[in-house]
């Protein structure tokens, strides 16, 4: 079936997916070392590493039992919900203080990102890919068709940044909603 809004809804997820990309690029000068297990890392950091491994365990076994749609599903809501609305937003407040240890883990996430879409959205992470190449490792593919798909790390795995990241997540949605109820300014500081 041919449904308008789900058309709608895939070109908005393209055009933030280009602009968060976007954003990062902007903020890279050079390659980058990927972040490495065992590494001291801030709670976002070890959060979003942590999900995008189990994102790949996930969308790998979906694939492997067919089950394309669920799949597509994740990586939406990762990408657009993890990534891109908490993930980001948290990073920008470290760039903001010329703390640039975000870099690496935002690219080798947006990398990954990238991979896990490429079924899907082959055009558009493509041309994300090409523009994200020159700042990651070597020995990443020059062509994000022929790279390789990405299986979880284990050793990523961090349950406790998960559950404390998550505790967080609900509690500002709880604020925000609040502000709503109430009809408080969402850009009003409120006690």
């Amino acid at each position: 079936r041919f449904v308008p809004e789900r058309v709608e809804d895939s070109r908005n997820f393209c055009n933030k997916l280009w602009n968060a990309a976007r954003f990062v690029i902007q903020k890279l000068d050079g390659p980058l070392p990927a972040p490495t297990p065992g590494t001291e890392l801030p709670l976002e950091d070890r959060w979003i590493l942590s999900r995008v491994h189990g994102l790949a365990a996930d969308v790998n076994q979906l694939l492997a039992d067919f089950q394309l749609g669920e799949a597509a599903r994740r990586i939406y809501e990762f990408l657009w919900n993890e990534y891109c609305d908490w993930y980001i937003e948290a990073a920008k407040v470290r760039l903001a203080r010329d703390d640039r240890s975000a870099l690496p883990v935002l690219t080798q996430v947006l990398a990954t990102g990238l991979k896990l879409l490429h079924p899907f959205a082959p055009f558009v992470t493509e041309e994300i890919w090409q523009n994200l190449l020159p700042f990651l490792p070597e020995e990443e593919s020059r062509a994000l068709i022929v790279a390789p798909y990405p299986l979880p790390d284990r050793r990523w795995s961090d349950g406790d940044a998960e559950r404390l990241l998550s505790a967080l997540v609900d509690a500002v949605r709880a604020a925000r909603n609040l502000k709503a109820e109430r009809r408080v300014d969402a850009k009003r500081w409120v006690e």
